[in-house]
């Protein structure tokens, strides 16, 4: 028991930094392009709890995805996302320490943005519109921590609500909704489909009936999917972020990637949906599925594969 207690102490370690790398590199006064290489740095932490956890296999993988790399980076990412999922998904994760970390974060971004940047991104209308930014540079890289703190807690803690009213003023669609998801999953996994299909329902009624007022309240995504593709073009060491759906950008970007994913995620009999609808339904508004700087879509896969939460203080 001493040795699995390091394990699970030292995998947290490696998950603790990279949530602290992704807090302070979206901080407000640090805005970095979202690229393939900042990304797949960005990941490396994590990917040692993979070789923590499955050991030679890890490396066996990833010398069998390793001549994808010299053919196409952005595969070679996707395929080493997948791989390092698969590799951590039966970790123990110590919420209690995670939650903590998140804690960090967000005092961290809002005294950063306070001394170096003057308060000018705690409360803007930046992104055409106010929200509550608390120091970083776009809302839904302060949306994805209070989901985690959602995901990262026990069904029946009253800071869910919270939680999830941050989310509402930070008003970063794709994470209220997740957020709404998971409460709803993880009270009855029946209120879950319930909503998930009442809302594909509802959006395809607006789609056909009011498509201008359901164009403005997606912020124009509507013309911004629509005409995407005319102007896309493919870069090998750049994220193909056009068209801020994460399904249309794999699709377009390459089909067979697409369709691994696919596989991977309904080949699984295991599959747990009640985290997996509300990765699905962020990932509609975001370009952010395979992208190792948004952590909460991996998190929440980490979780629709079985991952573990300890409450071991």
């Amino acid at each position: 028991m001493k040795n699995t207690y390091k394990y699970i102490d030292l995998s947290n370690v490696f998950i603790g930094i990279y949530i602290i790398l992704f807090s302070i590199i979206n901080q407000a006064n640090i805005k970095l392009e979202n690229n393939s290489d900042f990304n797949f740095l960005l990941f490396l932490p994590i990917a040692l709890c993979g070789f923590i956890n499955s050991g030679y296999r890890f490396i066996i993988y990833l010398l069998l995805i390793l001549p994808i790399l010299f053919y196409d980076f952005y595969l070679f990412t996707v395929l080493f996302f997948l791989v390092t999922i698969y590799s951590i998904k039966n970790i123990k994760i110590n919420n209690n320490f995670l939650v903590k970390i998140i804690y960090f974060s967000l005092f961290l971004s809002i005294l950063v943005d306070i001394i170096f940047n003057d308060s000018s991104f705690i409360y803007n209308d930046h992104w055409g519109r106010y929200r509550l930014l608390l120091g970083y540079f776009h809302p839904k890289e302060i949306g994805q921590l209070f989901v985690l703190l959602i995901l990262f807690q026990p069904f029946a803690n009253k800071k869910n609500i919270l939680y999830l009213i941050f989310s509402y003023f930070i008003d970063s669609r794709n994470s209220f909704l997740s957020g709404i998801f998971l409460l709803l999953g993880r009270s009855r996994k029946l209120y879950l489909y319930i909503a998930f299909i009442f809302l594909i329902i509802l959006f395809l009624i607006f789609y056909n009936l009011y498509r201008d007022f359901l164009n403005i309240l997606l912020s124009f995504r509507l013309d911004y999917w629509s005409s995407s593709h005319e102007n896309t073009r493919k870069f090998i060491f750049e994220w193909p972020s056009y068209f801020d759906n994460s399904y249309l950008t794999i699709y377009w970007y390459n089909k067979s990637i697409f369709l691994i994913f696919i596989l991977f995620l309904f080949l699984n009999k295991k599959v747990n949906f009640i985290y997996l609808i509300p990765m699905l339904s962020y990932v509609f508004f975001d370009d952010g599925l395979f992208s190792f700087g948004a952590p909460l879509p991996m998190f929440l896969l980490l979780f629709s594969l079985n991952c573990r939460l300890t409450h071991k203080l």
